[in-house]
């Protein structure tokens, strides 16, 4: 069974560093609100596990066609409009936006997985070293641990790259990062200098 296509993954990290421990627990609340408009598959939000003052998100978009309505919708309005005041937007949050391939299986309900992935700047480098990187987070799919995993340029900033892949648990990305496969990706990413910004977030189920 497949994931279905051209599911969205619209993630986001926040620097939350110049938040308090409430204002943080009430930004998570009002996002993962989020997950009663319809076209929302799943909402999930919580801090990163390399990085105590991010904060992670998740949402499980049906296609990218449908984000313009989830914008559209109160809840999201009402989301925006509390985060807005807090000094964030733009200069402390990154978001992703990616496609899930065709034939991604459906992850299995269970009690919790694991998301990991990167954003990666790429404005510096040609399409054929664009290809390649690419190609490289691609291959991590072959890794047993990785469940699944998407990998291309960003659908919203045309000189990014994000990845996305999805595993059981925190010992299954300290394995995973062991791999030859995902030495290899970081070292590209470190020859050329890329700056990137990685995120990992638990999810208390599977997310769609």
């Amino acid at each position: 069974m497949t994931a279905g296509k051209g599911m969205l993954l619209h993630g986001e990290s926040w620097d939350v560093t110049a938040l308090d421990l409430e204002t943080r627990r009430e930004m998570a609340r009002w996002i993962e609100q989020l997950d009663e408009i319809d076209v929302v598959r799943s909402s999930t939000t919580g801090t990163d596990l390399s990085d105590e003052n991010a904060l992670v998100v998740l949402i499980v978009l049906d296609s990218f066609d449908s984000l313009a309505d989830y914008r559209s919708q109160p809840a999201y309005q009402s989301m925006a409009q509390y985060i807005q005041p807090l000094g964030l937007y733009p200069d402390k949050m990154m978001q992703f936006n990616i496609e899930m391939p065709e034939d991604a299986p459906s992850l299995r309900p269970r009690q919790e997985w694991l998301l990991h992935g990167c954003q990666v700047d790429v404005s510096k480098i040609d399409d054929g070293a664009r290809k390649e990187l690419i190609d490289e987070m691609s291959e991590l799919r072959q890794i047993e641990l990785v469940r699944t995993a998407t990998a291309g340029l960003d659908l919203l900033a045309p000189n990014a790259i994000s990845l996305a892949m999805f595993l059981d648990n925190v010992d299954s990305l300290r394995e995973c990062r062991e791999h030859k496969l995902y030495s290899a990706m970081t070292a590209s990413i470190a020859r050329e200098d890329l700056p990137t910004v990685a995120f990992s977030l638990q999810l208390r189920s599977a997310p769609w």
